[in-house]
């Protein structure tokens, strides 16, 4: 295989600097004027923008949905594409110099811990971890002929594009609970005993005057004090899963900013074994601590996943379990996915750099308890969802693995095409 700089093939742009020269570029909201997103490396990890830059700003830090977005400080050797707006100070916007690199296969080439590895070995060479213009061209690429780069870019896309395609299935399953969960028990139109809408059918409503409206007849309220348990999670040391080895330990950097698990964070844990700690498929998780401060998945609920046999959670989070047969666990798991209750428990966190939830705020929480059979015809599609969900996690844990195994070994030759 031969080997070749990548000055040889790009050009750099550096992002924007935001100081006292640049910051009446800087906006937080998005106007006429302030049109482009700021894409710090947080915001694009999120894909969650709360910064936009004045279309005034320099074109030169402006990167096309095309564009490759290449990390040089905190985080380096991260990489992004697909956005259009401000690049921060803290990336490259990478092009091509010339047409002997195949777009695609230089992002694959991008993200390859081969190139990584060079551009962090790099960076530590600096009194403060940076990687200049100079120290990122001077890295080392495996350069193939273009048939082999538009193949292996081809593969790579056709993976990612199935990755793609099942995330949006299960943002579409999530959508789709929601909505069943709106219409049933926030418009009352749960299908009554002849199938039909209850509430547009004459069922009958009545007023409840702790919650200050109508709700269905027979339908209880209560605060969830005497109906659920919560337990927080175990006690752990960086070292306990520096390893890798050991029980899988759901812990905060597994959930994202949409309440959701992310897989490719699971920690294993080689510490002391407490039973007591331990979850598995369906149990319900929530965040007791927000690194981010913005309380934006605090307090709000988790369904453990089933990619593993069992589980240990970190005392990040706490496991809530329902303690008696007023609640159907997945009807309060869809109901503390409200937007009512999470505006409500973010006002039990507080923290100067990490916020902290206070747990009584949930124990606290009032609600209203639907007739059983009708939680349990609810509970029903929810849990055909979330194993569905969960199918299609295993699914890109498995084409995130055969991306990681197979493209180092066609990058440098050791597996090749007929052609």
């Amino acid at each position: 295989m031969i080997y070749k700089k990548l000055g040889d093939f790009v050009t750099l742009n550096q992002g924007l600097a935001i100081n006292s020269g640049t910051k009446h570029l800087v906006k937080e909201e998005k106007d006429e004027e302030f049109v482009y997103p700021l894409l710090r490396i947080a915001d694009m990890m999120e894909n969650d923008f709360t910064k936009y830059i004045s279309k005034n700003v320099n074109p030169s830090v402006i990167a096309k949905k095309e564009d490759i977005i290449y990390t040089r400080t905190g985080q380096i050797g991260l990489v992004f594409k697909g956005y259009n707006g401000v690049v921060h100070n803290n990336s490259f916007i990478v092009s091509l110099a010339n047409n002997e690199l195949n777009r695609d296969y230089l992002f694959v080439l991008l993200k390859s811990d081969f190139v990584r590895e060079q551009a962090l070995k790099l960076a530590k060479n600096s009194v403060q971890p940076d990687l200049t213009h100079d120290m990122f061209k001077s890295i080392l690429i495996p350069f193939p002929n273009k048939y082999i780069q538009n193949k292996i870019a081809k593969i790579y896309n056709e993976l990612s594009n199935k990755i793609d395609l099942n995330n949006k299935i299960n943002a579409e399953l999530e959508s789709m609970a929601k909505t069943i969960y709106d219409y049933w028990f926030l418009q009352f139109e749960f299908p009554n005993e002849e199938g039909k809408p209850y509430k547009s059918s004459g069922g009958k409503m009545v007023w409840n005057e702790e919650l200050k409206r109508e709700i269905p007849e027979g339908w209880e309220v209560d605060t969830l004090e005497k109906h659920i348990q919560l337990t927080k999670g175990i006690s752990y040391t960086s070292k306990n899963i520096e390893a890798g080895a050991g029980i899988p330990m759901i812990n905060l950097a597994s959930i994202d900013i949409n309440r959701n698990y992310k897989p490719n964070e699971l920690k294993f844990y080689d510490g002391e074994y407490n039973s007591k700690k331990e979850v598995h498929f369906g149990d319900m998780l929530v965040a007791c601590t927000d690194l981010t401060r913005n309380a934006d998945i605090i307090g709000s609920p988790v369904l453990v996943p089933n990619d593993k046999e069992k589980y240990l959670y970190s005392m990040d989070l706490a496991k809530l379990k329902v303690s008696d047969n007023k609640f159907n666990p997945l009807y309060l798991y869809m109901t503390l996915r409200t937007n009512f209750y999470h505006n409500y428990i973010k006002g039990f966190a507080s923290g100067t750099n990490v916020l902290h939830l206070n747990t009584d705020g949930i124990s606290w929480f009032k609600t209203y308890m639907p007739c059983k059979d009708i939680q349990d015809k609810f509970a029903a599609i929810i849990e055909k969802c979330h194993t569905k969900k969960c199918q299609i996690i295993k699914e890109n844990q498995e084409l995130v693995s055969l991306k990681e195994f197979l493209l180092p070994l066609l990058m440098n030759g050791q597996v090749g095409f007929k052609e």
